[in-house]
């Protein structure tokens, strides 16, 4: 295998998006992200947002899969926080809980920390990002523990923005009630990283030194491999085997077996410049690398400690002298000796971890090789399950920290698969589910239901976007019954329904919807029916939900029904002044759920401007605006927003002045407190507009309305109206 000529870069200038989790992503563009930034994949995604617009939101966890380049994004938007915050007087800490294995250690270097205590004094904001959560040494739990104590009894929290990276089937149900409780439902919010798009693609080969990238892309395409491509890792992989094949794996086994030697095949920079290449081949390196993924992994040790031995070292490093010893099997067989580790440390899979210190340069990599260490050695089902498993109750459960690893060994072993899929079936779904059989993949739904009913009842939560790996051809026989009045109880009827959305299983739309309209069924089971008919009906079915939106299908207190019908008829299936008369405020305004959502967000995006007389007239209508904004007030923020951009449209600048009328005569605030400046930013923006908007609106003011004018827009400096 001949080495890659171009160095590649070890960031790509990509633009990242985020989607709400549980929302939709869509993958139209030939397997890549459709992309937002242009107008047909603003269409297909309209959920997702970029970092920055986030910026507002105190509390963020930032979610998603193996390799999905959460730690990347992480540090690039923990850059870019700490260059603003050098102009504003703001702090940032940055840790990455990956290297903490003690408590009292992270206890010193969060809550402990000089800038920490300068913002508890102070009046500045401190911005903190804690990446790697799920790849603590500690147990999640205990660190989620910790994390939620120890913030309640800090003020205050109003001026801490916290942003916390974890893997999405990882995240504790804990750590969230926790950070809900004091940031409320509108203070934190859980977002997924999205998969890259097919620019990101084109320019991570670009940039690479692939000469010609529609080449590169094209073959990704009739290999059908875009779903590694989406992944900065993978796609990583696959571009360095392109540079050195020629061609790609259509595997993602192969694919990560090249990918690491490849990895093993480049030697730091400073001993390719000596001309120190090393005395170990790439299958020797590979080798050696395996062991100490092995020790690394299953040990629980974050580092190799490569000083003296006799000096101080962090306990969660594991020392060069206890990997070594004895033979790796490879076609030229490896004495493992303190050198070999060395040569091995120096290449391209480890980075620094500070003085003296060496580490994975990604857990994707440690945890594929040390399950290779397994297969390798050939290792009894007895012995995996030793280090796999541990005991809970009556029952085995995997290690946390293990699951991924688990994950490729199953990929491998049967044995092993059938063990895991028994256990925790949601281990399968991470970045080794791509190898799943379509019999494997039925095993792994059959286990999710079959546990549903016992098991933790916040998976549903948390691995309902993951549950898209389960899809084979036979889905919707094997779900179909579980989705029809039976037997079976609630919990595993959910777990079905959520599987057959995420796997966009549309043959069992027309069951859902007569389990959504069944008033005999559990109230629940029929919104979550709903939502997936929403999700993925077609025009047909979604349009037997419409008495949904009506409230004419039985109790609906928390008007999830009620949210689930309108997101399904809105705006095919229903106009502009039905959808308008059926919008009230919410029965349970503390619930974000599927009408708040509606309301928040799908009403708005899929308005187009010859709706908006209709929009203002509703908006005309409305009482003064509540002291604690809510999801109507955001919906008459965003109806503010659109009708200033199309204030040329017909009947848009009537409708507008008539509705600031309706504010001024209230004495209320234009917009909410809510609003962060959106319209107002627009309005200052735009002189000629302006002077517009107010000579329609100034002949209809009294003078008892004109100290009211002050406040039209609560952002909005006075002399921008003049």
């Amino acid at each position: 295998m001949s080495s890659i000529d171009a160095k590649m870069p070890n960031v790509f200038d990509w633009k990242r998006f985020w989607c709400p989790r549980g929302g939709n992503i869509n993958l139209g563009d030939g397997g890549f992200l459709s992309d937002p930034d242009e107008r047909s994949g603003k269409i297909f995604n309209p959920e997702l947002v970029a970092f920055d617009q986030l910026a507002e939101i105190p509390c963020l966890a930032l979610l998603g899969e193996p390799g999905i380049g959460k730690s990347w994004a992480i540090q690039g938007n923990s850059t870019a926080a700490r260059e603003a915050a050098a102009s504003q007087g703001d702090k940032v800490i940055h840790l990455d809980l990956r290297s903490y294995g003690s408590e009292d250690r992270l206890v010193q270097n969060l809550f402990e920390a000089a800038d920490w205590k300068m913002w508890r004094s102070g009046s500045h904001r401190l911005h903190v990002f804690l990446d790697s959560l799920d790849e603590c040494l500690l147990q999640i739990k205990n660190v989620a523990a910790l994390l939620a104590d120890e913030l309640l009894k800090q003020q205050p929290l109003e001026r801490l923005h916290l942003r916390i990276a974890c893997r999405t089937a990882r995240w504790p149900a804990v750590l969230e009630a926790s950070l809900i409780q004091l940031y409320g439902v509108e203070g934190f919010k859980p977002y997924e990283l999205a998969p890259l798009r097919r620019v990101d693609a084109e320019r991570a080969a670009e940039q690479s030194g692939i000469a010609d990238k529609v080449a590169f892309l094209a073959r990704i395409g009739v290999l059908d491999v875009s779903s590694l491509a989406i992944k900065p890792v993978t796609l990583n992989f696959l571009i360095r085997t392109y540079l050195n094949e020629g061609d790609l794996p259509a595997n993602q086994l192969d694919l990560y077996e090249l990918g690491c030697k490849m990895l093993c095949e480049e030697s730091s920079d400073s001993l390719r410049g000596a001309g120190r290449v090393g005395n170990l081949s790439t299958e020797q390196r590979l080798a050696v690398a395996s062991r100490i993924a092995g020790v690394t992994q299953f040990a629980n040790r974050y580092a190799v400690w490569t000083g003296r031995e006799g000096d101080a070292r962090p306990d969660e490093d594991v020392l060069i002298a206890d990997l070594c010893d004895g033979v790796e099997n490879t076609p030229d067989d490896v004495r493992v000796s303190a050198d070999a580790i060395r040569e091995v440390l120096n290449t391209g899979l480890f980075s620094s971890r500070g003085a003296e210190r060496i580490g994975w340069a990604h857990q994707t990599y440690a945890e594929f090789l040390a399950a290779r260490y397994c297969r390798i050695r050939a290792m009894p089902i007895e012995q995996v399950q030793v280090l796999l498993f541990h005991p809970e109750g009556q029952s085995r459960r995997l290690v946390p920290q293990l699951h991924e690893l688990a994950g490729w060994v199953s990929v491998a072993n049967q044995q092993v698969f059938n063990a895991v899929a028994a256990a925790d079936p949601e281990a399968l779904l991470g970045a080794a589910a791509a190898n799943l059989s379509h019999k494997q993949r039925s095993i792994v739904v059959e286990s999710i239901l079959r546990r549903s009913e016992t098991a933790r009842w916040d998976l549903r939560a948390y691995m309902s976007w993951l549950y898209r790996k389960l899809k084979h051809p036979d889905l919707a026989t094997q779900l179909l019954p579980y989705i029809r009045k039976g037997r079976s109880q609630a919990p595993i009827r959910h777990a079905a329904i959520d599987i057959a959305r995420a796997c966009e299983v549309s043959d069992l739309a027309s069951d859902l919807v007569d389990l959504a309209l069944d008033t005999s069924e559990n109230r629940h089971l029929r919104i979550s029916a709903a939502f997936a008919v929403a999700m993925i009906g077609r025009d047909q079915d979604k349009a037997r939900l419409r008495p949904l939106a009506l409230g004419e299908v039985g109790e609906d207190p928390d008007d999830e029904m009620k949210g689930c019908g309108l997101t399904a008829v809105w705006p095919e299936l229903i106009n502009a002044s039905e959808i308008f008369d059926l919008i009230t405020p919410p029965r349970q305004p503390n619930l974000y759920g599927a009408y708040a959502s509606f309301l928040d967000g799908k009403l708005i995006e899929k308005m187009n401007a010859a709706d908006l007389p209709i929009a203002l007239g509703w908006f005309s209508r409305q009482p003064c605006r509540s002291h604690m904004p809510g999801a109507i007030d955001r919906l008459m923020d965003d109806i503010l927003e659109l009708a200033w951009k199309n204030l040329d449209h017909s009947g848009v600048l009537e409708g507008l002045v008539a509705a600031l009328l309706s504010r001024i005569k209230l004495q209320d605030s234009i917009v909410s407190r809510f609003e962060k400046g959106g319209i107002n930013r627009e309005i200052e923006a735009d002189d000629e507009r302006r002077r517009a908007l107010l000579e329609k609106l100034l002949p209809d003011l009294t003078v008892q309305d004109a100290p009211w004018l002050q406040h039209l827009l609560v952002y909005c400096p006075t002399n921008k109206w003049q």
